[in-house]
């Protein structure tokens, strides 16, 4: 019986030292952690983000995890007189988080029908939306905001992160992603 002779074992090459660290600047967002409460229902947020509920005052707090520079997404449901314009109460609280970080901002109005599924019922909302950057207390930042005005309520998503990292998909995409996906 003849032996055949056996092919030497090459080492494997080691992956580039930048393919091997992460980019800290740089995070790519998956929208798929569900999570329930009582004030906003079932939600789908990022990936692996922790979640704290104040449902007496009807706040959500997402906070990204594994970085020194964490983004954090908040949502809040604040009541309103049911005779107030919610679309200025909107473009107020873009101006106020503007002016929190010493810039202008430029807001869009779009009306949207969701998705309901096999209901023919669907509503048309309301958005008020802007993506600002600028400087809170002296650290850069850029935030994305959607507002929701509707009778009696606004409803207003918030995502804030670090001026210098950057996201995929952009801020405002995950902004509307998450409010999108609420049920």
């Amino acid at each position: 019986m003849a032996q055949e002779a056996a092919e030497p074992i090459q080492a494997q090459e080691a992956p580039s030292a930048q393919a091997a660290k992460p980019d800290a600047n740089h995070a790519v967002v998956q929208i798929n952690q569900p999570y329930v409460s009582k004030s906003f229902g079932e939600l789908t947020l990022p990936f692996m983000w922790e979640v704290e509920v104040d449902e007496t005052t009807k706040r959500l707090v997402a906070t990204e995890t594994r970085t020194e520079q964490p983004a954090r997404l908040t949502m809040d449901i604040i009541a309103t007189p049911k005779d107030t314009n919610g679309e200025q109460i909107a473009r107020d609280m873009i101006a106020a988080v503007a002016e929190t970080l010493g810039t202008t901002a430029q807001i869009q109005v779009a009306k949207e029908k969701l998705n309901c599924g096999k209901s023919k019922k669907c509503p048309e909302l309301t958005f008020v939306r802007s993506s600002l950057e600028g400087n809170e207390n002296g650290v850069p930042r850029r935030c994305a905001l959607e507002i929701v005005p509707s009778s009696g309520q606004v409803a207003v998503l918030s995502l804030c992160a670090h001026a210098k990292r950057t996201y995929e998909p952009e801020l405002s995409a995950i902004v509307h992603q998450v409010f999108t996906m609420m049920k």
